[in-house]
């Protein structure tokens, strides 16, 4: 249970008030709250105490927080059996039962009008209805009251863009990014949306945003998103080497033991990529065999994009390919590791010709078993021959037994009542 469900579940709501837990009254500032709340903490103990210490946390979370002090302040606002019409209402929202549930809140308001709680359930039970330019309408009104509230703003740019209203979608992500900063609310949600949302569009204000989440960190962002693969997607997305190293310098937030250690590898993984795809020493078959063996999922198709690119290794100036190779191996280790077993055998210049025999005889393999390949990596790779022409004349050229084979223990066809491998087959 978040602690915003936990200010909403009024049937456990405490008493007294957080307020009155923390004995001081409802125009206290920050300062005081903070000062109340260690004096609260050093007088209460957790051991002897757990439930009164756990009430104190839970005021002083509510409180200390603008946003959710709001919310809790307009919680205190309503009587009990507006609370338990709240509370119905929820439910209905939960239930997807979506028509009570506008009645519910259209009613509440009326009797509380310019309740934030009343006002943003209101919103959500419009979006969700289909009534879209009734809740784009009710977050207007809430952001009027309160334009610090960043989820606000995010909701409402999402109704906009439902709405096909993308211009103003674009102005309310803008000037909500702006207050973010002005009140130096440190919200990496909204910024996030702007990053996704502009990414393609605006590579100024998409640079302003990155600078921005690098600042506070990832650990803005809320617990629904998930850091690791946020980096991931947004350096994959956003082709510039220096665009990608910069989001990668986010993951310095990261933890491992969070994340898990595969997202976390795949996040080093691109980050070496960034830095080797700025490098312009390498050619730019390393850079697409790196970008198709992160993300190989073991397909024929992709098996064969991988020979393709072994084979140009193999054939396109050798000596340079085992220098940029070698140099692989030294700046960008996690990279070679990917297919370290063709590279060790590759730096060899004795295995050469028996890599070059392996690969043709896979890539045919291959081709035989998927024929459509012939046409598409016809067309793809058209500076490197005539395919589908070579492949028809190969396969013309290879021997096809007619005869079943004669095992090495079977009888000698040549009649003499010895084993093949002690006549003929000898």
């Amino acid at each position: 249970m978040t602690l915003l469900d936990g200010i909403l579940d009024f049937g456990s709501a405490p008493e007294p008030t957080y307020y009155d837990i923390l004995s001081i009254g409802k125009s206290a500032a920050q300062d005081e709250i903070k000062r109340a709340y260690y004096a609260a903490v050093k007088r209460v103990s957790p051991e002897h105490n757990p439930r009164e210490f756990e009430q104190i946390k839970a005021a002083y979370e509510a409180l200390r927080d603008a946003q959710k002090r709001l919310k809790y302040d307009s919680k205190l606002e309503l009587s009990p059996p507006e609370i338990m019409r709240l509370e119905d209402a929820r439910a209905y929202l939960s239930m997807e039962k979506t028509g009570k549930a506008v009645k519910a809140y259209e009613d509440l308001l009326k009797k509380k009008p310019g309740n934030l709680l009343v006002m943003e359930g209101l919103a959500e039970a419009y979006r969700e209805r289909g009534f879209i330019n009734k809740a784009i309408g009710q977050y207007e009104k809430i952001l009027a009251a309160n334009e610090q509230d960043m989820l606000i703003w995010s909701d409402y740019t999402g109704c906009l863009l439902e709405r096909g209203l993308t211009g103003q979608a674009e102005v309310a992500m803008q000037k909500a990014v702006a207050l973010n900063e002005q009140y130096d609310l440190k919200n990496g949600d909204i910024l996030l949306d702007a990053i996704i949302y502009y990414m393609d569009l605006d590579d100024d204000f998409t640079r302003i945003c990155f600078d921005r989440l690098h600042k506070i960190g990832l650990a803005t962002i809320s617990t629904y998103q998930d850091p690791a693969m946020v980096i991931i997607n947004m350096v994959l997305r956003i082709k510039a080497a220096d665009f990608a190293k910069d989001a990668l310098l986010l993951g310095k937030n990261i933890k491992p033991q969070d994340y898990g250690y595969e997202k976390i590898e795949k996040l080093l993984l691109i980050k070496e990529l960034a830095e080797l795809n700025s490098n312009e020493d390498f050619d730019d078959v390393f850079i697409n065999m790196f970008e198709l063996l992160i993300d190989n999922s073991g397909t024929p198709r992709e098996r064969m994009e991988q020979l393709c690119m072994e084979g140009y290794l193999l054939n396109e100036n050798p000596p340079l390919m085992r220098k940029q190779v070698r140099k692989t191996a030294v700046l960008y280790p996690r990279l070679f590791a990917l297919n370290s077993s063709f590279f060790n055998k590759f730096l060899q210049e004795k295995n050469e010709q028996r890599l070059w025999e392996a690969n043709y005889a896979e890539s045919r393999s291959l081709l035989r078993k998927h024929p459509e390949f012939v046409k598409i990596f016809s067309d793809e790779c058209e500076d490197d021959g005539d395919w589908e022409g070579e492949f028809a004349e190969a396969e013309k050229l290879t021997p096809v037994r007619t005869e079943p084979k004669i095992g090495r223990n079977d009888p000698c066809p040549c009649g003499s009542g010895k084993k093949y491998k002690k006549c003929c087959g000898s």
